[in-house]
């Protein structure tokens, strides 16, 4: 999800709880604590480490209870003694851990993939329920967020003894509204993955293979995209599916990427590896160069077949890509990893055998 999304459901979890610090920073404090797991998108350098490390470590399930207890320092102002109706740290600490949580679970619901199970799994978690913004959670979120802190809280001179009792009640009231929010950040996403699943499983029995893929376009649950490998052309066709699961919008279809070929790059380069795994059917353009060979990887899952989408994407590039040379005899030569959309770009290089990512590696990046 986009880090507003984020922002706005951490502000809704902190408004859900009818008694909450008094202070004008936490609702700030859980927006930006919610959204922080993004931070990632700083570590990395070039093009290979961006992709190794979003969603990476600090999208961990693993490494929620240590990254909780930073936020819980950060948040000192939740647990300050001053502060009226302060938690405790233990209970911030918790808080945070569910900030955390909250972020990973909208991140999942997209088509990007999340690493929540590293540094055991480099497993991507990816339900392709909703779209990487979905207006049908931030709008609730944010209108709920600003009604709910434009409400007056009774007045600093009225006794400390006597606010506690009288702010309880109006907090309450305040608190019902956010609380059927996030059980909509919750539950919706579900709704959406139940709708995902019926387009699926009415998709013709050609096409609903398990290389076959319903996606969410913009709008979704009311638009949607299918992606599947035809295997009489061998070629992966992206399509819009309407409700009654016909297909239309611009059909794209391009030559499917070679298995063995696939294989042995994975075998002989880190970022063949790291791409492929994080692509979900891999298409392939085949070029002739002086010594050999050219090959151009990318994946159809980014692209949209709206037409509106397609022309607001310059020159319609795919947003990531891999380039691959080979001499003639069939050995790889050079690679190239270019992100169109962060217009981050490896150049050409050598080839670099893979390895085993050691957690230092999630942390900081692959040199």
């Amino acid at each position: 999800m986009d880090p507003l999304t984020h922002a706005a459901s951490g502000a809704i979890a902190l408004l859900a709880f009818p008694s909450r610090p008094h202070t004008r920073w936490a609702v700030i404090l859980a927006a930006l604590a919610t959204a922080s797991p993004d931070v990632d998108v700083f570590f990395g350098t070039g093009p290979l480490n961006s992709l190794l490390m979003h969603r990476g470590i600090t999208h961990a399930l693993a490494a929620a209870p240590l990254i909780g207890l930073l936020l819980a320092f950060l948040l000192y102002p939740l647990w300050r003694k001053t502060i009226e109706e302060r938690w405790n740290f233990g209970q911030v600490w918790l808080f945070s851990i569910f900030l955390l949580l909250l972020h990973i679970w909208l991140d999942c619901t997209t088509t990007y993939g999340t690493l929540i199970f590293l540094p055991f799994s480099e497993l991507r978690v990816r339900f392709n329920s909703n779209f990487i913004v979905d207006p049908f959670i931030l709008f609730p979120a944010l209108a709920i967020w600003l009604w709910t802190i434009t409400r007056k809280l009774p007045t600093p001179e009225i006794p400390t003894s006597m606010m506690k009792e009288e702010a309880s009640p109006l907090q309450r009231r305040l608190a019902r509204p956010a609380k059927i929010c996030l059980a909509w950040i919750f539950c919706y996403p579900l709704v959406c993955l139940g709708i995902q699943q019926w387009h699926y499983w009415r998709l013709p029995d050609t096409i609903r293979t398990p290389q076959a893929y319903v996606l969410p376009e913009i709008l979704a649950p009311f638009n949607w995209r299918v992606l599947y490998h035809d295997a009489s052309q061998d070629h992966i066709v992206a399509s819009g599916l309407s409700w009654d699961n016909q297909l239309t919008g611009t059909r794209l279809s391009r030559p499917a990427a070679d298995p063995l070929l696939m294989q042995e790059l994975n075998l002989s380069d880190t970022t063949c590896q790291a791409f492929f795994r994080f692509s979900l059917l891999p298409v392939q353009e085949t070029f002739i160069w002086e010594n050999g060979l050219e090959y151009h990887f990318y994946d159809l899952r980014f692209g949209s077949n709206l037409t509106l989408l397609r022309d607001l994407r310059q020159a319609n590039e795919p947003p990531f890509q891999l380039w691959v040379r080979l001499n003639k005899t069939g050995h790889l030569v050079s690679v190239r990893l270019i992100f169109s959309a962060g217009l981050k770009d490896s150049g050409w290089h050598p080839p670099n055998p893979p390895l085993v990512p050691s957690l230092l590696h999630w942390l900081v990046g692959r040199p």
